[in-house]
């Protein structure tokens, strides 16, 4: 059971932490729902998966066949809580996996991902998220 998110890939107008990809695209979550409850900081990483991925077209989803390789693939992220909420970056792990399939392009494809946990950087410690049913952000 994790948390899940719906929502477009954006260049986030934030520094990015260290550890997320080079181009600094992500999403914005609210903070109540991640870095609050469980003590989240900058830097830390989240663990997951991609549930879907496609791309926007005239304001459409538009299912194209080479995207469902993305489906099901490990995805890493890195936290950034702000005031305005959580900024979720890519991490630089996973950056390769989503230019390589052309997801480049901020505004312009939606990502439905799993977060299943959290690694606190400073200590190492692995938090479960939302390990007894699902919350949606």
């Amino acid at each position: 059971m994790p948390l899940l998110v719906e929502t477009r890939l954006e260049e986030l107008g934030v520094k990015p932490p260290e550890k997320a990809a080079d181009l600094p695209l992500g999403f914005i979550i609210p903070g109540d729902l991640l870095s609050r409850p469980y003590g989240l900081r900058e830097g830390d990483e989240l663990i997951g998966r991609f549930i879907e991925v496609y791309e926007l077209v005239n304001g459409f989803p538009m299912a194209d066949e080479a995207l469902r390789g993305l489906w099901g693939t490990e995805a890493k992220f890195v936290v950034k809580p702000l005031l305005s909420g959580d900024y979720i970056f890519l991490h630089r792990d996973t950056w390769p996996i989503l230019r390589d399939y052309g997801v480049v392009v901020p505004g312009r494809y939606v990502l439905k991902v799993e977060i299943t946990m959290a690694v606190k950087v400073r200590t190492g410690e692995e938090i479960k998220i939302y390990p007894r049913r699902t919350v949606r952000a």
